[in-house]
């Protein structure tokens, strides 16, 4: 049964943005009201990604074990959907599963995680490892505070599968 719902769960959220395309003016708004957001928390410094405006990017370098720092990606899609993205850096780069030693059996960790974690795994076109949460836009009317439970929960998730 507990399949069941995350898989209802899952397509529903899904299709969701497939219903309509959110105008730029809402784009517009979900962005400013993210980076209210995230420019608002004191534990990382959010900053704007130069040529993409719908980008804001931080690092976590402290209270990591086995990583030496974790890249946070926000971005903004079209549909006003909010995806963060979080890449460890390990050894003063990324993790790439092409260069690892056993890129087949990271390959089955990450799916393993996608099934049994609160983010989703993959490795992005250049092959570098990442956990991702999207949220649908704020339209969903969540206070600023919840917002950021949210993300922080999400974060929280990447840094105890450091431990």
């Amino acid at each position: 049964m507990r399949r069941l719902t995350a898989l209802f769960s899952l397509v529903l959220l899904a299709i969701a943005p497939l219903a309509a395309r959110a105008d730029d003016a809402s784009v517009a708004a979900t962005r400013d009201k993210l980076w209210a957001t995230l420019s608002s928390y004191s534990g990382m410094t959010f900053s704007k990604v130069d040529g993409h405006p719908n980008n804001f990017t931080a690092s976590l370098a402290s209270g990591l074990t086995h990583a030496q720092s974790m890249e946070v990606v926000a971005v903004v899609g079209t549909t006003g959907t909010i995806t963060f993205y979080v890449y460890p850096h390990v050894r003063g780069g990324y993790i790439n599963i092409v260069k690892a030693k056993q890129g087949s059996a990271m390959m089955k960790k990450l799916l393993k995680m996608n099934y049994t974690t609160f983010m989703s795994w993959g490795a992005d076109d250049d092959s570098d490892v990442f956990a991702a949460f999207s949220t649908t836009s704020w339209r969903a009317r969540l206070r600023p505070e919840a917002r950021r439970t949210v993300f922080f929960l999400a974060l929280d998730e990447v840094a105890m599968l450091d431990d």
